[in-house]
């Protein structure tokens, strides 16, 4: 699965994360998010760290990519 968040605001990416991850409660889930900012690919892969997912930074030059994987916590 891939979230483009290169055109809308890191807040509304973050909503859909949380949304995405809550939906996969308790299941292996591995999606890749773009973003615009190196900032905002350190706020996913926090947010990812705090839902039990790992995430992972990489530069794609004129953008940042996000793989983020694991199993999420159930909270």
């Amino acid at each position: 699965m891939n979230i483009d968040g290169r055109t809308i605001d890191v807040q509304d990416v973050l909503i859909e994360v949380r949304e995405l991850l809550s939906s996969t409660c308790g299941k292996e889930v591995n999606v890749e998010i773009q973003v615009k900012t190196i900032a905002d690919a350190k706020r996913i892969t926090a947010f990812a760290s705090m839902s039990g997912c790992k995430g992972e930074i990489e530069n794609r030059g004129d953008h940042y990519s996000v793989q983020v994987s694991g199993i999420p916590c159930c909270s």
